[in-house]
């Protein structure tokens, strides 16, 4: 069996930690960035829907119907 013999020295811990939150910080980065682009969809979508009641509202009004 395998058996590998090292020691963990506090400046590896140190150095490990410090890859670690530079690895949190990117990730939360990314996340952002996606929820960023998720909310500009979202909008899009929306301005899209709202355009299309109102257009549909104009019609519904010019062909006589109730305001």
């Amino acid at each position: 069996m395998f058996e590998p013999k090292f020691t963990i020295s506090n400046s590896i811990t140190k150095a490990l930690l410090e890859i670690e939150r530079a690895r949190g910080f990117l990730d939360a980065a990314k996340l952002k960035e996606a929820w960023r682009k998720e909310r500009e969809v979202l909008y899009a979508e929306t301005a899209r829907v709202i355009k299309i009641f109102i257009m549909y509202k104009k019609i519904y009004i010019r062909s006589g119907g109730t305001k």
